[in-house]
Protein backbone atom coordinates (compact mmCIF):
# COMPACT_ATOMS: atom_id res chain seq x y z
CA UNK A 1 0.00 0.00 0.00
CA UNK A 2 1.36 3.43 -1.03
CA UNK A 3 0.40 6.63 0.80
CA UNK A 4 0.66 10.41 0.37
CA UNK A 5 -0.32 13.10 2.86
CA UNK A 6 -1.98 16.47 2.29
CA UNK A 7 -2.18 19.03 5.10
CA UNK A 8 -5.18 21.25 5.89
CA UNK A 9 -7.49 20.51 2.99
CA UNK A 10 -10.82 22.30 3.12
CA UNK A 11 -14.02 20.28 2.69
CA UNK A 12 -15.44 23.15 0.60
CA UNK A 13 -12.84 22.33 -2.05
CA UNK A 14 -14.76 19.22 -3.08
CA UNK A 15 -18.09 18.41 -4.67
CA UNK A 16 -18.63 14.70 -4.01
CA UNK A 17 -19.81 12.66 -7.01
CA UNK A 18 -21.73 9.40 -6.81
CA UNK A 19 -20.26 6.49 -4.82
CA UNK A 20 -19.78 3.81 -7.47
CA UNK A 21 -16.09 2.88 -7.62
CA UNK A 22 -13.34 2.24 -5.03
CA UNK A 23 -9.64 2.82 -5.74
CA UNK A 24 -8.22 4.83 -2.82
CA UNK A 25 -8.39 4.89 0.99
CA UNK A 26 -8.43 7.98 3.23
CA UNK A 27 -7.10 8.56 6.76
CA UNK A 28 -7.75 11.86 8.54
CA UNK A 29 -5.41 12.71 11.44
CA UNK A 30 -6.29 15.06 14.33
CA UNK A 31 -3.70 17.54 13.03
CA UNK A 32 -5.90 18.06 9.93
CA UNK A 33 -3.69 15.86 7.79
CA UNK A 34 -5.35 13.81 5.08
CA UNK A 35 -3.51 10.68 3.95
CA UNK A 36 -4.49 8.90 0.73
CA UNK A 37 -3.52 5.28 0.17
CA UNK A 38 -3.75 3.04 -2.89
CA UNK A 39 -2.85 -0.47 -3.95
CA UNK A 40 0.60 -1.05 -5.42
CA UNK A 41 -1.00 -2.36 -8.61
CA UNK A 42 -2.19 1.18 -9.42
CA UNK A 43 1.34 2.62 -9.47
CA UNK A 44 4.28 3.63 -7.32
CA UNK A 45 3.30 7.30 -7.00
CA UNK A 46 0.06 9.25 -6.79
CA UNK A 47 0.25 10.51 -10.37
CA UNK A 48 0.54 6.99 -11.78
CA UNK A 49 -2.19 5.74 -9.46
CA UNK A 50 -4.65 8.47 -10.48
CA UNK A 51 -3.82 8.03 -14.18
CA UNK A 52 -4.50 4.29 -13.91
CA UNK A 53 -7.68 4.88 -11.90
CA UNK A 54 -8.99 7.26 -14.58
CA UNK A 55 -8.39 4.64 -17.27
CA UNK A 56 -10.11 1.93 -15.20
CA UNK A 57 -13.15 4.14 -14.56
CA UNK A 58 -13.43 5.01 -18.25
CA UNK A 59 -13.11 1.35 -19.28
CA UNK A 60 -15.70 0.19 -16.74
CA UNK A 61 -18.05 3.14 -17.46
CA UNK A 62 -18.07 4.16 -13.79
CA UNK A 63 -17.92 7.44 -11.89
CA UNK A 64 -15.26 8.25 -9.26
CA UNK A 65 -16.34 8.06 -5.63
CA UNK A 66 -15.48 10.65 -2.99
CA UNK A 67 -12.08 9.13 -2.14
CA UNK A 68 -11.03 8.92 -5.77
CA UNK A 69 -12.25 12.46 -6.35
CA UNK A 70 -10.12 13.62 -3.42
CA UNK A 71 -7.11 11.84 -4.95
CA UNK A 72 -7.75 13.75 -8.20
CA UNK A 73 -7.64 17.05 -6.35
CA UNK A 74 -4.51 16.12 -4.45
CA UNK A 75 -2.64 15.50 -7.69
CA UNK A 76 -4.09 18.70 -9.24
CA UNK A 77 -2.60 20.63 -6.30
CA UNK A 78 0.76 18.91 -6.77
CA UNK A 79 0.74 19.77 -10.49
CA UNK A 80 -0.09 23.42 -9.73
CA UNK A 81 2.72 23.53 -7.16
CA UNK A 82 5.25 22.22 -9.69
CA UNK A 83 5.82 19.02 -7.73
CA UNK A 84 4.82 16.66 -10.53
CA UNK A 85 6.47 16.08 -13.88
CA UNK A 86 3.89 14.78 -16.35
CA UNK A 87 5.05 11.32 -17.41
CA UNK A 88 4.77 9.22 -20.54
CA UNK A 89 5.10 9.97 -24.24
CA UNK A 90 2.36 11.98 -25.95
CA UNK A 91 -0.04 10.27 -28.33
CA UNK A 92 1.10 10.94 -31.90
CA UNK A 93 -1.17 12.70 -34.41
CA UNK A 94 -0.37 9.91 -36.86
CA UNK A 95 0.92 9.70 -40.42
CA UNK A 96 -1.34 11.10 -43.12
CA UNK A 97 -3.49 8.24 -44.41
CA UNK A 98 -1.95 5.63 -42.12
CA UNK A 99 -3.56 6.25 -38.72
CA UNK A 100 -4.88 3.40 -36.62
CA UNK A 101 -8.42 4.55 -35.86
CA UNK A 102 -9.42 7.42 -38.18
CA UNK A 103 -7.97 9.42 -41.06
CA UNK A 104 -9.91 12.60 -40.25
CA UNK A 105 -9.81 13.46 -36.56
CA UNK A 106 -12.45 15.49 -34.79
CA UNK A 107 -10.58 18.08 -32.73
CA UNK A 108 -12.75 18.63 -29.63
CA UNK A 109 -12.01 22.09 -28.27
CA UNK A 110 -12.21 23.48 -24.73
CA UNK A 111 -9.98 25.56 -22.40
CA UNK A 112 -9.55 22.45 -20.24
CA UNK A 113 -12.13 21.92 -17.51
CA UNK A 114 -14.70 20.72 -20.03
CA UNK A 115 -12.28 18.01 -21.11
CA UNK A 116 -11.92 16.75 -17.53
CA UNK A 117 -15.66 16.65 -16.85
CA UNK A 118 -16.76 15.80 -20.39
CA UNK A 119 -14.47 14.71 -23.22
CA UNK A 120 -12.25 12.34 -21.24
CA UNK A 121 -15.01 10.49 -19.37
CA UNK A 122 -16.02 8.16 -22.20
CA UNK A 123 -13.82 6.01 -24.42
CA UNK A 124 -16.14 6.48 -27.40
CA UNK A 125 -15.72 10.26 -27.17
CA UNK A 126 -11.94 9.91 -27.37
CA UNK A 127 -11.89 7.44 -30.27
CA UNK A 128 -10.85 9.26 -33.45
CA UNK A 129 -10.54 12.54 -31.55
CA UNK A 130 -7.95 15.17 -30.73
CA UNK A 131 -8.22 16.81 -27.30
CA UNK A 132 -7.55 20.43 -28.24
CA UNK A 133 -6.97 23.26 -25.76
CA UNK A 134 -7.69 26.93 -26.31
CA UNK A 135 -9.89 29.70 -25.00
CA UNK A 136 -12.49 30.50 -27.62
CA UNK A 137 -15.67 32.58 -27.97
CA UNK A 138 -15.05 36.30 -28.31
CA UNK A 139 -17.47 38.66 -26.55
CA UNK A 140 -20.25 39.42 -29.00
CA UNK A 141 -19.62 42.53 -31.08
CA UNK A 142 -15.86 42.61 -30.40
CA UNK A 143 -13.82 42.41 -33.60
CA UNK A 144 -10.94 39.98 -34.06
CA UNK A 145 -8.59 42.93 -34.43
CA UNK A 146 -9.24 43.66 -30.75
CA UNK A 147 -9.45 40.10 -29.38
CA UNK A 148 -8.14 36.89 -30.94
CA UNK A 149 -10.75 34.29 -31.85
CA UNK A 150 -8.67 31.77 -29.91
CA UNK A 151 -6.28 32.29 -26.99
CA UNK A 152 -3.62 30.27 -25.17
CA UNK A 153 -4.92 28.11 -22.27
CA UNK A 154 -3.46 27.45 -18.81
CA UNK A 155 -0.46 25.12 -18.74
CA UNK A 156 -1.60 23.86 -15.31
CA UNK A 157 -5.07 22.95 -16.58
CA UNK A 158 -3.51 21.36 -19.67
CA UNK A 159 -1.32 19.18 -17.44
CA UNK A 160 -4.35 18.11 -15.39
CA UNK A 161 -6.20 17.14 -18.56
CA UNK A 162 -3.12 15.20 -19.71
CA UNK A 163 -3.50 13.09 -16.58
CA UNK A 164 -7.04 12.16 -17.64
CA UNK A 165 -6.23 11.57 -21.31
CA UNK A 166 -3.09 9.48 -20.79
CA UNK A 167 -1.95 7.91 -24.07
CA UNK A 168 -5.46 7.42 -25.45
CA UNK A 169 -5.71 10.50 -27.72
CA UNK A 170 -3.43 13.27 -29.04
CA UNK A 171 -3.52 16.56 -27.12
CA UNK A 172 -2.95 19.85 -28.93
CA UNK A 173 -2.80 23.50 -27.91
CA UNK A 174 -3.20 26.93 -29.47
CA UNK A 175 -0.42 29.41 -28.62
CA UNK A 176 -1.45 32.58 -30.46
CA UNK A 177 -0.37 35.44 -32.67
CA UNK A 178 3.04 37.14 -32.75
CA UNK A 179 3.21 38.81 -29.29
CA UNK A 180 4.36 42.39 -29.74
CA UNK A 181 6.01 43.79 -26.61
CA UNK A 182 6.78 47.40 -27.56
CA UNK A 183 4.32 50.28 -27.65
CA UNK A 184 5.29 50.92 -31.28
CA UNK A 185 4.54 47.27 -32.23
CA UNK A 186 7.56 47.13 -34.54
CA UNK A 187 8.26 43.59 -35.76
CA UNK A 188 12.04 43.79 -36.08
CA UNK A 189 12.44 45.32 -32.60
CA UNK A 190 10.02 42.90 -30.92
CA UNK A 191 11.26 39.84 -32.80
CA UNK A 192 13.80 38.56 -30.25
CA UNK A 193 11.46 38.79 -27.28
CA UNK A 194 8.44 37.46 -29.17
CA UNK A 195 10.18 34.41 -30.60
CA UNK A 196 11.64 33.38 -27.26
CA UNK A 197 8.33 33.98 -25.47
CA UNK A 198 6.42 31.77 -27.92
CA UNK A 199 9.17 29.14 -27.98
CA UNK A 200 9.23 29.00 -24.17
CA UNK A 201 5.46 28.49 -24.06
CA UNK A 202 5.64 25.73 -26.67
CA UNK A 203 8.53 24.04 -24.86
CA UNK A 204 6.44 23.90 -21.68
CA UNK A 205 3.41 22.46 -23.46
CA UNK A 206 5.53 19.92 -25.35
CA UNK A 207 7.12 18.85 -22.05
CA UNK A 208 3.62 18.45 -20.60
CA UNK A 209 2.64 16.09 -23.42
CA UNK A 210 1.31 18.20 -26.30
CA UNK A 211 1.36 16.47 -29.68
CA UNK A 212 1.12 19.83 -31.45
CA UNK A 213 1.42 23.56 -30.76
CA UNK A 214 -0.39 25.94 -33.11
CA UNK A 215 0.87 29.43 -33.93
CA UNK A 216 -1.21 32.01 -35.80
CA UNK A 217 0.32 33.99 -38.67
CA UNK A 218 -2.35 36.68 -38.32
CA UNK A 219 -1.17 40.27 -38.70
CA UNK A 220 2.21 39.50 -40.30
CA UNK A 221 3.53 39.98 -43.83
CA UNK A 222 4.68 36.79 -45.56
CA UNK A 223 8.33 37.72 -45.03
CA UNK A 224 7.68 38.20 -41.33
CA UNK A 225 5.84 34.88 -41.23
CA UNK A 226 8.87 33.07 -42.65
CA UNK A 227 11.20 34.76 -40.16
CA UNK A 228 8.89 33.89 -37.26
CA UNK A 229 8.41 30.26 -38.30
CA UNK A 230 12.08 29.76 -39.14
CA UNK A 231 13.09 30.89 -35.66
CA UNK A 232 10.39 28.80 -33.97
CA UNK A 233 11.23 25.67 -35.96
CA UNK A 234 14.18 24.97 -33.63
CA UNK A 235 11.92 24.74 -30.56
CA UNK A 236 12.90 21.55 -28.65
CA UNK A 237 10.47 18.71 -29.35
CA UNK A 238 10.44 15.04 -30.32
CA UNK A 239 9.93 13.75 -33.86
CA UNK A 240 6.29 12.98 -32.92
CA UNK A 241 5.49 16.55 -31.80
CA UNK A 242 4.34 18.98 -34.48
CA UNK A 243 4.37 22.71 -35.12
CA UNK A 244 1.25 24.02 -36.86
CA UNK A 245 0.90 27.35 -38.69
CA UNK A 246 -2.60 28.86 -38.86
CA UNK A 247 -3.62 31.05 -41.81
CA UNK A 248 -6.90 32.94 -41.63
CA UNK A 249 -9.14 33.45 -44.66
CA UNK A 250 -10.50 36.72 -43.24
CA UNK A 251 -7.43 38.88 -42.47
CA UNK A 252 -8.04 41.60 -39.90
CA UNK A 253 -6.64 44.17 -42.38
CA UNK A 254 -8.69 42.68 -45.27
CA UNK A 255 -5.54 41.39 -46.99
CA UNK A 256 -2.13 39.82 -46.35
CA UNK A 257 0.93 41.61 -47.69
CA UNK A 258 3.02 39.11 -49.67
CA UNK A 259 6.54 40.56 -49.64
CA UNK A 260 8.55 37.33 -49.49
CA UNK A 261 8.98 36.57 -53.18
CA UNK A 262 8.91 39.90 -54.99
CA UNK A 263 11.89 41.41 -56.81
CA UNK A 264 14.04 44.16 -55.27
CA UNK A 265 14.79 47.34 -57.24
CA UNK A 266 18.08 49.29 -57.23
CA UNK A 267 16.88 51.38 -54.27
CA UNK A 268 16.28 48.27 -52.16
CA UNK A 269 12.50 48.44 -52.40
CA UNK A 270 10.79 45.05 -52.65
CA UNK A 271 7.74 44.58 -54.87
CA UNK A 272 4.72 43.27 -52.98
CA UNK A 273 1.28 41.85 -53.72
CA UNK A 274 -1.89 41.66 -51.67
CA UNK A 275 -3.51 38.31 -50.87
CA UNK A 276 -7.26 38.74 -50.44
CA UNK A 277 -9.19 35.67 -51.57
CA UNK A 278 -9.40 32.66 -49.21
CA UNK A 279 -7.98 30.30 -51.83
CA UNK A 280 -4.96 32.52 -52.56
CA UNK A 281 -4.28 32.98 -48.85
CA UNK A 282 -4.47 29.27 -48.08
CA UNK A 283 -2.43 28.20 -51.10
CA UNK A 284 0.32 30.64 -50.10
CA UNK A 285 0.00 29.40 -46.52
CA UNK A 286 0.90 25.88 -47.65
CA UNK A 287 4.08 27.17 -49.31
CA UNK A 288 5.00 29.25 -46.27
CA UNK A 289 4.40 26.48 -43.70
CA UNK A 290 6.61 24.06 -45.64
CA UNK A 291 9.33 26.71 -46.16
CA UNK A 292 9.19 27.75 -42.50
CA UNK A 293 9.98 24.30 -41.14
CA UNK A 294 6.50 23.57 -39.76
CA UNK A 295 4.79 20.17 -39.90
CA UNK A 296 1.14 21.13 -40.22
CA UNK A 297 -0.97 23.83 -41.87
CA UNK A 298 -4.27 25.08 -40.44
CA UNK A 299 -6.94 26.61 -42.69
CA UNK A 300 -8.87 28.89 -40.33
CA UNK A 301 -12.07 30.65 -41.36
CA UNK A 302 -12.84 32.63 -38.19
CA UNK A 303 -14.36 36.05 -38.94
CA UNK A 304 -15.77 39.06 -37.10
CA UNK A 305 -19.26 37.61 -37.48
CA UNK A 306 -20.67 35.28 -34.84
CA UNK A 307 -20.83 32.41 -35.31
CA UNK A 308 -18.19 32.23 -38.02
CA UNK A 309 -19.23 30.86 -41.39
CA UNK A 310 -17.93 27.27 -41.80
CA UNK A 311 -14.80 27.08 -43.92
CA UNK A 312 -16.51 24.56 -46.22
CA UNK A 313 -18.95 27.36 -47.11
CA UNK A 314 -16.20 29.95 -47.61
CA UNK A 315 -14.13 27.81 -49.98
CA UNK A 316 -15.77 25.71 -52.75
CA UNK A 317 -15.41 21.96 -52.23
CA UNK A 318 -13.23 21.38 -55.31
CA UNK A 319 -10.87 24.19 -54.24
CA UNK A 320 -10.62 22.89 -50.66
CA UNK A 321 -9.96 19.38 -51.97
CA UNK A 322 -7.14 20.76 -54.14
CA UNK A 323 -5.65 22.68 -51.18
CA UNK A 324 -5.62 19.60 -48.93
CA UNK A 325 -4.18 17.57 -51.82
CA UNK A 326 -1.40 20.14 -52.37
CA UNK A 327 -0.54 20.31 -48.65
CA UNK A 328 -0.27 16.51 -48.46
CA UNK A 329 1.85 16.51 -51.61
CA UNK A 330 4.52 18.58 -49.84
CA UNK A 331 4.31 16.48 -46.65
CA UNK A 332 2.15 18.70 -44.45
CA UNK A 333 -0.61 17.49 -42.15
CA UNK A 334 -3.83 19.52 -42.56
CA UNK A 335 -6.57 20.99 -40.37
CA UNK A 336 -9.67 23.12 -40.91
CA UNK A 337 -11.57 25.20 -38.37
CA UNK A 338 -14.27 27.84 -37.86
CA UNK A 339 -18.00 27.48 -37.36
CA UNK A 340 -18.33 23.77 -38.11
CA UNK A 341 -21.70 22.17 -37.44
CA UNK A 342 -22.68 18.53 -37.85
CA UNK A 343 -23.87 19.09 -41.42
CA UNK A 344 -20.44 20.42 -42.44
CA UNK A 345 -18.38 17.51 -41.12
CA UNK A 346 -19.04 15.21 -44.09
CA UNK A 347 -17.95 17.87 -46.59
CA UNK A 348 -14.65 18.34 -44.76
CA UNK A 349 -14.01 14.60 -44.44
CA UNK A 350 -14.50 14.14 -48.19
CA UNK A 351 -11.61 16.55 -48.85
CA UNK A 352 -9.25 14.17 -47.01
CA UNK A 353 -8.35 16.77 -44.37
CA UNK A 354 -6.61 15.34 -41.28
CA UNK A 355 -8.48 17.27 -38.60
CA UNK A 356 -11.66 19.32 -38.10
CA UNK A 357 -11.93 21.87 -35.29
CA UNK A 358 -15.16 21.43 -33.32
CA UNK A 359 -16.03 23.41 -30.25
CA UNK A 360 -17.76 26.30 -28.58
CA UNK A 361 -21.51 26.65 -28.96
CA UNK A 362 -21.62 24.97 -32.37
CA UNK A 363 -20.97 21.35 -31.39
CA UNK A 364 -20.64 19.60 -28.05
CA UNK A 365 -19.48 16.16 -29.19
CA UNK A 366 -19.02 14.47 -32.55
CA UNK A 367 -17.73 11.19 -33.94
CA UNK A 368 -15.47 10.71 -36.94
CA UNK A 369 -15.31 9.03 -40.31
CA UNK A 370 -12.56 6.78 -41.62
CA UNK A 371 -11.39 7.63 -45.11
CA UNK A 372 -9.38 5.61 -47.59
CA UNK A 373 -6.80 6.49 -50.25
CA UNK A 374 -3.50 8.00 -49.19
CA UNK A 375 -2.11 8.90 -52.62
CA UNK A 376 -1.06 12.52 -52.17
CA UNK A 377 1.08 11.78 -49.10
CA UNK A 378 2.72 8.77 -50.75
CA UNK A 379 3.44 11.00 -53.75
CA UNK A 380 5.36 13.24 -51.32
CA UNK A 381 7.29 10.24 -49.99
CA UNK A 382 8.08 8.87 -53.45
CA UNK A 383 6.53 5.57 -52.33
CA UNK A 384 3.91 5.21 -55.09
CA UNK A 385 4.40 2.90 -58.05
CA UNK A 386 3.78 4.21 -61.58
CA UNK A 387 0.37 2.49 -61.70
CA UNK A 388 -0.59 3.92 -58.30
CA UNK A 389 0.46 7.40 -59.44
CA UNK A 390 -1.91 7.14 -62.43
CA UNK A 391 -4.75 5.98 -60.19
CA UNK A 392 -4.06 8.82 -57.77
CA UNK A 393 -4.62 11.37 -60.53
CA UNK A 394 -7.88 9.68 -61.62
CA UNK A 395 -9.14 9.57 -58.04
CA UNK A 396 -8.39 13.25 -57.46
CA UNK A 397 -10.44 14.23 -60.52
CA UNK A 398 -13.35 12.00 -59.45
CA UNK A 399 -13.30 13.48 -55.95
CA UNK A 400 -13.39 16.99 -57.40
CA UNK A 401 -16.53 16.07 -59.37
CA UNK A 402 -18.06 14.36 -56.29
CA UNK A 403 -18.62 11.38 -58.58
CA UNK A 404 -19.29 8.69 -55.98
CA UNK A 405 -19.83 5.98 -58.58
CA UNK A 406 -16.47 6.62 -60.20
CA UNK A 407 -14.74 6.90 -56.80
CA UNK A 408 -16.13 3.51 -55.77
CA UNK A 409 -15.07 2.00 -59.10
CA UNK A 410 -11.49 3.32 -58.68
CA UNK A 411 -11.19 2.06 -55.10
CA UNK A 412 -12.28 -1.42 -56.17
CA UNK A 413 -9.35 -1.75 -58.58
CA UNK A 414 -6.58 -4.12 -57.52
CA UNK A 415 -3.98 -1.31 -57.63
CA UNK A 416 -6.02 0.75 -55.16
CA UNK A 417 -6.53 -2.21 -52.86
CA UNK A 418 -2.76 -2.66 -52.58
CA UNK A 419 -2.56 0.85 -51.13
CA UNK A 420 -5.64 0.50 -48.94
CA UNK A 421 -4.24 -2.70 -47.44
CA UNK A 422 -0.93 -1.13 -46.39
CA UNK A 423 -0.32 -1.38 -42.65
CA UNK A 424 -0.81 1.59 -40.33
CA UNK A 425 2.16 3.48 -38.90
CA UNK A 426 1.07 3.69 -35.26
CA UNK A 427 3.74 5.59 -33.32
CA UNK A 428 6.49 4.86 -35.86
CA UNK A 429 5.97 7.16 -38.86
CA UNK A 430 9.50 6.80 -40.24
CA UNK A 431 9.45 3.00 -40.02
CA UNK A 432 6.17 3.15 -41.94
CA UNK A 433 7.66 5.52 -44.51
CA UNK A 434 10.67 3.25 -45.02
CA UNK A 435 8.40 0.23 -45.44
CA UNK A 436 6.38 1.97 -48.16
CA UNK A 437 9.47 3.22 -50.01
CA UNK A 438 11.00 -0.25 -50.06
CA UNK A 439 8.02 -1.79 -51.84
CA UNK A 440 8.84 -3.09 -55.33
CA UNK A 441 8.52 -0.54 -58.12
CA UNK A 442 8.14 2.68 -56.11
CA UNK A 443 9.11 5.91 -57.86
CA UNK A 444 12.01 6.60 -55.50
CA UNK A 445 13.45 3.12 -56.06
CA UNK A 446 12.99 3.16 -59.84
CA UNK A 447 15.12 6.25 -60.53
CA UNK A 448 18.29 4.15 -60.82
CA UNK A 449 20.22 6.46 -58.49
CA UNK A 450 23.78 5.25 -57.84
CA UNK A 451 23.30 5.42 -54.06
CA UNK A 452 20.00 3.54 -53.98
CA UNK A 453 21.37 0.05 -53.23
CA UNK A 454 23.37 1.10 -50.15
CA UNK A 455 20.53 3.36 -49.00
CA UNK A 456 18.03 0.48 -49.35
CA UNK A 457 20.18 -1.73 -47.12
CA UNK A 458 20.41 1.01 -44.49
CA UNK A 459 16.65 1.55 -44.55
CA UNK A 460 15.96 -2.17 -44.31
CA UNK A 461 18.34 -2.64 -41.38
CA UNK A 462 16.82 0.21 -39.38
CA UNK A 463 13.28 -0.80 -40.34
CA UNK A 464 13.85 -4.38 -39.19
CA UNK A 465 15.17 -2.96 -35.90
CA UNK A 466 12.04 -0.78 -35.61
CA UNK A 467 14.40 2.14 -34.95
CA UNK A 468 12.13 5.07 -35.74
CA UNK A 469 14.44 7.63 -34.13
CA UNK A 470 17.44 6.61 -36.24
CA UNK A 471 15.30 6.72 -39.40
CA UNK A 472 14.10 10.18 -38.41
CA UNK A 473 17.71 11.35 -38.08
CA UNK A 474 18.53 9.93 -41.51
CA UNK A 475 15.50 11.69 -43.00
CA UNK A 476 16.34 15.11 -41.49
CA UNK A 477 20.05 14.99 -42.39
CA UNK A 478 20.52 17.68 -45.06
CA UNK A 479 23.84 16.12 -46.13
CA UNK A 480 22.58 12.53 -46.20
CA UNK A 481 21.56 10.12 -48.96
CA UNK A 482 17.83 10.29 -48.19
CA UNK A 483 17.75 14.04 -48.79
CA UNK A 484 19.81 13.64 -51.98
CA UNK A 485 17.38 11.01 -53.27
CA UNK A 486 14.37 13.16 -52.40
CA UNK A 487 15.86 16.07 -54.32
CA UNK A 488 16.53 13.87 -57.35
CA UNK A 489 13.00 12.44 -57.22
CA UNK A 490 11.39 15.90 -57.05
CA UNK A 491 13.50 17.11 -59.93
CA UNK A 492 12.42 14.09 -61.99
CA UNK A 493 8.72 14.98 -61.51
CA UNK A 494 9.21 18.73 -62.00
CA UNK A 495 8.63 19.75 -58.38
CA UNK A 496 12.15 20.79 -57.38
CA UNK A 497 11.11 24.47 -57.01
CA UNK A 498 8.65 23.68 -54.20
CA UNK A 499 9.28 23.73 -50.46
CA UNK A 500 8.62 20.45 -48.66
CA UNK A 501 7.92 19.58 -45.03
CA UNK A 502 10.98 18.12 -43.31
CA UNK A 503 13.54 19.73 -45.61
CA UNK A 504 16.11 22.28 -44.36
CA UNK A 505 14.50 25.54 -43.22
CA UNK A 506 15.27 28.73 -45.12
CA UNK A 507 15.85 31.37 -42.45
CA UNK A 508 14.61 34.86 -43.37
CA UNK A 509 15.96 38.08 -41.87
CA UNK A 510 13.54 39.75 -39.44
CA UNK A 511 14.04 43.18 -40.99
Amino acid sequence: MHKETLKSISAAFLTPPSETAEAFSIDVAPEEEVTIGWETSLGKNLYSAVERAVQDLRRDKKEPNFKTFLAFHMIYRDIAAGKVKVSGDPKFLGSVGFRDDAQTYCSLTDPGEGHIFGTTRHSEWLAGSIVHHEHLERPKGIRRKEVESYRVPSIVTFSCVRLHVGHVAPMTVYIGRFPYTSVSRTFKYDFHSAVHTVSAAMTAFFAAGAAECKVSMEGLTTRQMLAHMGALSSTPRSRLQYLSAAFNTNPVDDYILDDARGSVDKHGNRSVTQLKSPVHILRRGIELAASGGFDKVTFDGASDGYPSKPLTEQVPFEELLALVHEAHSVGLTTYVSAGFKFANIKDAVFTGVDGIGLGGTQILRAGDNVTGMHGQYMHFEGSLTTDEKGLRDELFKALGRCDEGEIKKILEQSVAKLVLDLSRDGEMPYVGRAKRILRTGTQLSEMGHEQWDSFRETLKRLMDRQDDEALHEKYRDATGVWFTLRQAYRKSIGEDSKSFCGDPVIHISKS
